[in-house]
């Protein structure tokens, strides 16, 4: 109900009507209208905002007694208060069972109106609150629906985990209907290990968070199920449970999913793998033999198109651990003039191949992060390799690493043709390749492969870039202060390889 309490006086007494409007308005926040006949009160009600309507009983084209019932059906919560002439038990009785809510006696002396305005103010609080009431309700039945129709399972249990409430999707995921599970111990009905939901229900208990866990609940034919399980628990204020909540979600399919992944990631193991490298080996055999020139750039071809297999395969086996979160740190200091030199040869011979100046740049003094050596090795070659690939020969690549306070900084640049501002907040996405990269082999997996190590290892990667000026790449970790007996300082800062 709004805060204007909006009042129609139905009287066809001219007078009458004026003197119980007149009272009525005086009071703050109270709009009063008025209207002579039933025909003028059906049509006020249906155009204008109405929340009470005092109604006479004697009408010139209508008993009101009658009018009530055809107010009601139309406005079943409008608050209805008979004036009559009649100062009978029988009157009242009458009007009270047609659905008015009060009935006012309409004096010769007048004083009703004295007490006209406390009455209209009981009917108004009662009025809010069965608005508020059916407000609530309306706000308990869209609840329930959105409950019962979920897509996940709900349950609802009491205090000893006795389900009160099952919901359809439920009903599918464990096999029992509402009624049948109505009154079981839930765990009895739908979990595979007792214990362990008994334990997840003494977390929750306990106020402990038990979301998104991960757990195998028991169908009702026997067979497991995989489900994502939210539990809470709902408390008293003296702190014993009143209810448990439990939504489970059902990871059947992801988890089935997960399984051919690994199976695949075997495959490629086992089947192309393995026999790449056989390749590769044969080939590097082939290159030691004497061999005419056209015979000797075959055998390159060979090995730089196992290479490029072999990588690929490896940055899908990479991304596979990524994503199912068994990714391995063996977190050790590592001294980053030392990574930084170690990357500059490894991708000398590249560079020269493509006819690109391979430079580097580090800031004196020792500089050391706490990171997996392995895992940003293999992030800086990413970055180093796509820096290769998509610089032109006869550019640039450096590699620079400086300490910025707290934080060590790798930077890699190159003179390439740079990517688009719409295109570049996309780079570190799964198989995101840039425009103009067809030409590439990549399974768009390398930049995904820096960024999800890089936060392995506590940092995270940057990119800018300018069309047709070049990109450039930046990892930002944590510095790791006060190690002693710092290793071999790396070449001379700005050494360049060709």
């Amino acid at each position: 109900m709004s805060t204007v309490l909006h009042i129609l006086v139905v009287e066809d007494d001219p007078g009458m009507s004026l003197l119980v409007a007149d009272r009525l308005a005086e009071i703050a926040g109270w709009s009063v209208a008025t209207a002579a006949s039933a025909a003028q009160c059906r049509a006020h009600v249906a155009e204008q905002p109405v929340d009470m309507v005092l109604l006479d009983r004697g009408l010139p084209d209508a008993d009101g007694a009658s009018v009530i019932g055809e107010l009601l059906a139309q406005r079943p919560d409008l608050a209805i208060v008979m004036l009559t002439g009649a100062d009978s038990a029988v009157s009242a009785t009458e009007t009270l069972k047609l659905g008015a809510w009060d009935y006012v006696v309409k004096r010769p002396d007048l004083d009703f109106l004295d007490g006209l305005p406390a009455l209209i103010s009981r009917c108004a609080e009662r009025l809010a609150w069965r608005r508020e009431e059916a407000r609530l309700r309306e706000e308990v039945d869209l609840l329930m629906t959105a409950m019962r129709t979920s897509a996940d399972a709900l349950t609802v249990t009491d205090g000893d985990g006795r389900v009160r409430f099952w919901n359809t999707a439920a009903a599918h995921l464990f096999g029992w209907q509402a009624a049948e599970a109505a009154g079981k111990l839930l765990p009895k009905v739908a979990c595979e290990c007792e214990a362990e939901f008994a334990q997840l229900m003494e977390r929750a208990w306990r106020g402990q968070a038990v979301v998104d866990v991960e757990t195998v609940c028991r169908q009702r034919d026997g067979r497991p199920a995989d489900v994502s399980l939210t539990l809470t628990a709902v408390c008293n204020a003296d702190g014993s449970v009143r209810a448990y909540v439990a939504s489970f979600r059902d990871i059947s399919e992801r988890k089935a999913l997960d399984r051919a992944r690994r199976d695949f990631a075997a495959m490629l193991t086992h089947d192309i793998k393995n026999p790449l490298t056989a390749i590769r080996g044969f080939a590097s055999i082939l290159a030691e033999s004497p061999l005419s020139p056209a015979e000797a750039e075959c055998v390159s071809d060979i090995e730089r198109a196992g290479a490029t297999i072999e990588h690929l395969v490896t940055d899908f086996l990479l991304s596979a651990t990524i994503e199912a979160g068994t990714l391995e740190l063996r977190r050790e200091p590592v001294a980053i003039d030392l990574l930084v030199a170690d990357a500059v040869r490894q991708f000398r011979a590249a560079a020269i191949y493509h006819q690109i100046t391979l430079a580097q740049g580090i800031q004196a003094g020792a500089m050391f992060v706490s990171a997996d050596r392995a895992q940003l090795e293999r992030a800086l070659g990413n970055l180093i390799g796509n820096a290769l690939k998509y610089t032109p020969a006869g550019g640039t690549v450096t590699l620079e690493a400086a300490a910025q306070g707290d934080r060590v900084e790798l930077r890699v640049r190159d003179s390439g043709p740079g990517i688009s501002s719409d295109e570049l907040p996309h780079v570190f996405d799964k198989y995101r390749r840039v425009k103009g990269s067809e030409r590439i082999d990549s399974a768009g997996l390398g930049l995904f492969i820096v960024r999800s190590l890089v936060e392995a290892n506590g940092g995270r990667v940057s990119a800018s870039s300018v069309v047709d000026q070049g990109s450039t790449f930046t990892i930002t970790l944590p510095r790791l202060r006060n190690q002693g007996g710092a290793a071999r300082t790396a070449a001379t800062a700005g050494e360049a390889f060709r």
